[in-house]
């Protein structure tokens, strides 16, 4: 019941915002900035910091990277995703508020910012981000007004010298900026000078490749000690399972023992048993024969008694023995 109860008091959540949904019609891109570009040129360009040529001109180009589609709804279009960027890279304004203004979530506005700064990006840096590659190229360089003449022309050599950007290497770079300044700012005292600095940057820079080879051979003999140390380590741990298992041997050994000598004492027990059966063997033959010589001492007794009753069977006797009739001797009456 709880359960059901809950159910029935479990609100339905929209599928969208009912103001969101109205933002075709009621957002800052599709009144306020089609307003600007039909009346306002100057307050457009400080809304969006572009002018309207300059604006569609941008549109163009970073549409087919930012156009976004799909089946559920209609998409924002590529001008409300490009203005939303717009805006917030000139005012720096919260997502939040952005959303309220442009009738966008603000968890869209936090992917489609990156998105279209990434566009803007690729389709501007050949452009606008691109290095010299010539000679004009150097000499259409637009050099602040505050910088001197003079750093104009060490910067304007460094391409007719060929030294530096031509092969795009530091160190020839930096040998025409140094030759460059020595030619249009400094005296002969300051090129000396200059020339002692550099011996000196050129015995630091030996000095530091000798230490980094130093830190190398370092870090060399730090891999050879951590690996004899674990070498250490695994001979270690095999040295204390043999021990281990000499422990267990002796352990074995020593039970081995054990039952050796309780078999001892059992055999030893065995024997006397065994003893103690021989001696009752031999009293048991003893009375055996004892007993076969009462026998036999009976049994003589028994046929002198069978003698004597057949004697008085047959009442014959000669001087107080019996006599039998075959002998031929009369045998006097005793009754």
């Amino acid at each position: 019941m709880y359960i059901i109860n809950r159910r029935r008091r479990a609100k339905k959540r929209a599928w969208i915002r009912s103001w969101l949904a109205r933002r075709e019609k009621e957002s800052v891109y599709h009144r306020l900035l089609k307003e600007l570009s039909l009346e306002d040129h100057e307050t457009m360009r400080n809304w969006i910091r572009l002018d309207k040529d300059q604006y569609h001109k941008l549109l163009q180009l970073v549409t087919p990277l930012i156009a976004k589609d799909t089946r559920m709804r209609k998409a924002v279009t590529a001008g409300e995703r490009l203005t939303l960027t717009l805006r917030y890279l000139a005012t720096g304004e919260s997502h939040a508020s952005l959303g309220c203004q442009f009738r966008i979530s603000h968890n869209l506005i936090s992917s489609i910012i990156p998105s279209v700064c990434r566009a803007i990006y690729q389709v501007l840096k050949q452009q606008f981000l691109r290095f010299p590659t010539n000679q004009s190229e150097w000499q259409e360089v637009n050099y602040p007004s505050s910088l001197p003449s003079s750093l104009r022309l060490v910067l304007s050599d460094l391409w007719f010298e060929k030294k530096a950007v031509a092969n795009q290497s530091l160190p020839l770079f930096f040998n025409g900026l140094v030759s460059s300044v020595r030619k249009h700012l400094l005296t002969e005292e300051h090129n000396d000078f200059l020339d002692s600095r550099m011996l000196t940057l050129e015995l630091n820079s030996d000095h530091c490749k000798l230490n980094s080879d130093h830190c190398k051979l370092n870090s060399d003999h730090c891999k050879l000690n951590s690996d004899h140390c674990k070498l250490n380590s695994d001979h270690c741990k095999l040295n204390s399972d043999h021990c281990k298992l000499n422990s267990d041997h002796c352990k074995l050994n020593s039970d081995h023992c054990k039952l050796n000598s309780d078999h001892c004492k059992l055999n030893s027990d065995h024997c006397k048993l065994n003893s103690d059966h021989c001696k009752l063997n031999s009293d048991h033959c003893k009375l055996n024969s004892d007993h076969w010589k009462l026998n036999s001492d009976h049994l003589e007794l028994n046929s002198d008694h069978l003698k004597l009753n057949s004697f008085r069977l047959t009442d014959k006797w000669i001087d107080g023995f019996p006599l039998l009739p075959s002998d031929g001797v009369s045998v006097p009456n005793l009754r």
